[in-house]
Parts: C-alpha cells; sequence; structure tokens
C-alpha cells in the first residue's frame, strides 16, 4: 500500500496518512507516551493556521493557566470567554448573578462563545458551564475541543474552600461533585482530545495537549 505524507512530526514520533487512524484510537483511548516536544516542530506548524484549541472544563482542571501556555507554547493569542463576559456587562461574573440572574448571564455566555468562534484563531477557554445548553454545543461542532479532566479531591484542593465562584458557594466538595456528575458526561460527547491534569505540571500537559492536537487538525 503507497504510505501517505508525514502528516505530524516532532523529536519522535511521525505519522503518515495511513497511520492516522490507528494513532488517533491510542492517543484519545489511553494515555500515550510522552512526547518530547521542542518550540518549532512540524507538529506546531500542522496548526498555525487553524484555531488551536477550545478548552472546557470542570473547575479547578487549570483551564487558564494550560490555556495561556499552551497559546504561548503555540505562539498564538490566548482568550477567555468569562473574561470577555465581565467586559461586556461592566461586572464581575460574580455580580452578573447576583444582580441579574443565571439566565443572563448564560445569554451573555452564548454571545461571546459565538463571538470568539467566529473572531479567534488562538486558544479559547470556556466557562465549566457552556457546554450544558444545546445551541452552545452546536456552535462547538467542527471546532478542536480540548477536555481538561480533573479528579475530584483535585479539584476541590486547586478550588479552595474559600471560593467565590457563584455554582460553588456553600458545600464545594458537594457542589463539584454535583458538577462533575452532570457535566462529564457532555464532555465525552463534546471532546476531540481529553487530558487529565491532575497531580501534573502544567508544561506536562502542554507537552501532551500539541501532538494530540496536531493529530485532530489533521
Amino acid at each position: 500500500m503507497k504510505r501517505g505524507k508525514p502528516l505530524v512530526e516532532s523529536s519522535c514520533v511521525r505519522v503518515t496518512d495511513d497511520e492516522l487512524p490507528t494513532l488517533r484510537r491510542q492517543l484519545l483511548l489511553r494515555r500515550q507516551p510522552r512526547f518530547q516536544v521542542f518550540a518549532r516542530c512540524a507538529c506546531l506548524d500542522a496548526l498555525e493556521h487553524h484555531s488551536s484549541a477550545v478548552l472546557v472544563a470542570p473547575p479547578g482542571a487549570g483551564k487558564t493557566t494550560v490555556g495561556r501556555a499552551l497559546a504561548a507554547r503555540l505562539g498564538v493569542n490566548f482568550r477567555d470567554t468569562d473574561h470577555d463576559i465581565e467586559a461586556t456587562a461592566g461586572k464581575r461574573i460574580a455580580d452578573i448573578f447576583v444582580d441579574d440572574g443565571e439566565e443572563v448571564f448564560r445569554h451573555l455566555e452564548t454571545e461571546a462563545l459565538r463571538r470568539a468562534l467566529a473572531e479567534f484563531d488562538g486558544v479559547v477557554s470556556l466557562g465549566g458551564g457552556v457546554i450544558m445548553r444545546d445551541v452552545n454545543r452546536e456552535l462547538l461542532q467542527g471546532h478542536p475541543v480540548v477536555w481538561l479532566d480533573v479528579s475530584l479531591s483535585e479539584a476541590v484542593k486547586r478550588v479552595g474552600l474559600g471560593t467565590t465562584r457563584p455554582l460553588l458557594m456553600g458545600n464545594v466538595r458537594g457542589r463539584l461533585m454535583e458538577l462533575m456528575a452532570e457535566r462529564v458526561p457532555i464532555y465525552k460527547t463534546i471532546a476531540s482530545v481529553r487530558v487529565d491534569t491532575s497531580g501534573r505540571s502544567v508544561a506536562d500537559v502542554v507537552d501532551e495537549l500539541i501532538p494530540l492536537l496536531a493529530v485532530t487538525h489533521g
């Protein structure tokens, strides 16, 4: 069989079109070997002309921290739709919930998502609950959605018991457990890539993400 042109290349990995389906299954269904990724390699070239990644995750998974590091590694910009919402409303998200209610916030969230996907080609971080609305899941279709997973215990440790996040007020551990039970099945249906961030450094997570995203964009 004629072998295709190499699609993804790093210091350790070369992937042809013929090998792509097998590698994709290996990377997405089980934990792959660590790839050593350099600042400039063919796997980054495969990403530079596309929307790099749309990050979704429960609270405490590290969307903002990982998103900024991933964007820096890829040489693209980073955008957080929660910040877009606050800029549009002229107030913090916690105040939107108190003053205007969750329904108003969810409307602003959808509009921020719509604009980011239409205007922006870097790394986008979304609020944890954005995937709960049908219209938002439809907007995400065809985009490289990255699910940053995290264990409950790790999420509690990172979020802290004194959080001011509107949906985590009160029993933080109990609310996180409820949110994860509600959202994880949806993350599974919309994500192109899943990476567990529990107990790992940001650099380690980014090193795993880059070759996965190159395969996704291929």
